[in-house]
């Protein structure tokens, strides 16, 4: 935690004016369009507008999409149509991947939400051990990474997900977006197959809608958190070290062939230079922060290649 303040607090002073911007902007971006929606179709409409949004932040994600009626995007009258919904959820997702990307480190000190969000990083690794493919495809993995429908990715946890590959803040920021507009394009154009199907006006249909939806959200999620704790089971003995990333709850492990590198070196006359060097080794402790050279720890630690964690050579 204090590797990202000490983070956030340097690009305060490096960049003053993008600070502000990418942390105050979304806000005052938000409150002026509501302001303007309020004056040009009242206050039903733009209530509908800002729970709609709580519902995508809280429950539903970017399922609420399904949920929209078959009107007109022009039409404020009525329900929420699928536009209307896919525009806030794309909304959300850009709003959020701006403020996130630029100040994660802010996100973890908050509180409440700071402890909930560091329990993301373990969702991250996780992930990144099952599709090692993310890792090498960096950018690309960032965006599948977050155009999966899962609470645990999206654009909180795509923030936290670039920072594991090594991303840059503006590289973070356009792969959210990316991976944002394609998942909830796959789920609008699924949602215009249904309207041929259903009358998605009905309201019986819309109350099974939402109980179908929260029934599929449930089982996607519990299935992700079997698969994750089988996995950490079954990979995490407790003998193994662990690397410190600077990441709140990122004590990631170091798998055979990584700790076989990170053994103890005997000690010889040419090496006694080399204690400190030597000594991260016998602690089974790595952090990104040391600015020792440690010649055979792989080149993911020492800077030289972005990665969310050292590869086996």
């Amino acid at each position: 935690m204090d590797d990202l303040h000490s983070t956030e607090s340097q690009f305060r002073l490096s960049h003053p004016w993008c600070w502000r911007f990418t942390l105050f902007g979304p806000i005052v971006l938000t409150l002026l369009l509501l302001s303007v929606l309020f004056f040009q179709t009242g206050w039903e409409f733009t209530s509908k507008i800002v729970t709609s949004a709580v519902m995508t932040v809280a429950f539903f994600g970017r399922f609420i999409i399904l949920s929209g009626s078959d009107g007109a995007f022009q039409d404020t009258n009525g329900s929420l149509a699928s536009e209307h919904l896919f525009a806030i959820v794309c909304y959300l997702d850009v709003m959020t991947a701006l403020i996130l990307a630029f100040h994660i480190g802010f996100l973890f000190r908050l509180p409440y939400i700071g402890p909930r969000v560091s329990a993301l990083v373990t969702d991250g690794h996780f992930i990144l051990d099952a599709q090692p493919w993310m890792r090498r495809a960096t950018f690309f993995g960032l965006i599948a990474f977050v155009g999966f429908p899962l609470a645990a990715t999206g654009s909180i946890g795509g923030s936290i997900f670039g920072r594991l590959l090594g991303m840059s803040r503006t590289a973070t920021f356009f792969g959210i977006v990316i991976g944002a507009l394609l998942g909830n394009t796959v789920m609008f154009l699924f949602s215009d197959l249904l309207s041929h199907y259903l009358d998605k006006d009905n309201i019986y249909l819309k109350i099974g809608g939402f109980l179908v939806i929260g029934t599929i959200i449930f089982v996607l999620e519990r299935r992700y958190r079997k698969l994750k704790e089988g996995f950490a089971k079954g990979k995490l003995p407790l003998d193994q070290p662990h690397v410190d990333y600077g990441i709140p709850g990122d004590d990631h492990v170091i798998d055979p062939i990584e700790r076989k590198q990170a053994a103890p070196v005997p000690a010889s006359p040419d090496m006694q230079h080399d204690d400190l060097t030597t000594g991260a080794h016998r602690n089974g402790r790595v952090h990104l922060g040391d600015t020792e050279e440690l010649e055979d720890i792989p080149e993911t630690l020492s800077g030289t290649r972005s990665g969310s964690r050292p590869h086996p050579r």
